[in-house]
């Protein structure tokens, strides 16, 4: 079971990593991790990637690098 917890993980990070890299979005049907130019250019990849799933986007995070902004959202469904 640890095995399998740690392996969870590292697949984990290496998403959040190669979304950190990537100029489009990348995720899953939870969560999706965007590298834009500007929070509003991030926010509309986000909301057409959580809309593959019938999901609406919610930010969790932004940071600020030399590229743009790093954005994660949660994919949650519509109420």
């Amino acid at each position: 079971m640890k095995r399998v917890r740690r392996s969870y993980l590292l697949v984990l990070v290496a998403v959040f990593v190669v979304g950190a890299c990537s100029t489009s979005p990348t995720g899953n049907e939870v969560f999706v991790t965007v590298n834009a130019d500007s929070p509003a250019a991030g926010l509309k990849a986000a909301t057409d990637w959580c809309a593959k799933y019938g999901k609406l986007p919610r930010a969790s995070s932004s940071t600020k690098n030399d590229s743009g902004y790093i954005q994660n959202y949660d994919c949650v469904p519509r109420t």
